[in-house]
């Protein structure tokens, strides 16, 4: 059966030979060539993924610090340290910081017993945060909370899509003049800024 298709000449059969030995030789090389190619491919692209996470991480944690410490800083202002706690400059003060910041959903100051006393769009004033997490650790020192939902906020802020509200939170102690404790500044971030970031 060989015979029947195998070439009669001399120059035929050394064809027919180089081109098996070719393809002997030519596959395992394509073969190895490729996988080398696509684990390059796989490492280039982990690579590339690493370095993107890496960068999104930095610049999110970046950001957190700056909204921590912008929160702290407001904390301990004049008008927070010494104006009295009901006074209406509160409100002004608090509706500019959400404007600098399109992401802060809410930002609000509540006394030592945790009445909210002013917030922006009037949310939540009258009420009491005594037992909310940014409340309690805002007493004892600067805070920034782990991502939640929405609790007290979920029915009174307007949601883009259908998803949970989600706000990682940042608080501060306001102290008075002698060091104590008279009011606890709190935000609320939208967690949608580490998505656009």
């Amino acid at each position: 059966m060989f015979s029947a298709w195998a070439p009669t000449s001399f120059r035929g059969r050394m064809a027919l030979l180089f081109g098996f030995l070719s393809l002997l030789v030519g596959l395992p090389t394509y073969l190895y060539g490729s996988a080398v190619h696509r684990e390059q491919l796989l490492h280039d692209r982990h690579a590339a993924l690493n370095a993107q996470a890496s960068s999104a991480a930095t610049v999110i944690a970046e950001n957190m610090i700056e909204r921590r410490r912008e929160i702290e800083l407001l904390a301990q202002t004049p008008l927070y340290r010494h104006a009295p706690l009901d006074s209406p400059e509160f409100q002004a003060s608090l509706e500019r910081l959400q404007r600098s910041y399109p992401y802060y959903s809410w930002i609000g100051i509540a006394a030592p017993d945790g009445q909210v006393l002013a917030a922006t769009s009037g949310h939540l004033v009258g009420q009491s945060a005594a037992q909310r997490p940014w409340f309690k650790h805002g007493q004892q020192g600067v805070y920034v909370g782990d991502v939640h939902e929405a609790v007290l906020l979920a029915k009174l802020l307007p949601s883009q899509d259908a998803q949970t509200l989600r706000f990682i939170d940042f608080a501060a102690p306001v102290l008075d003049k002698e060091g104590r404790v008279r009011a606890v500044l709190a935000s609320h971030a939208h967690w949608r800024w580490a998505g656009d970031t």
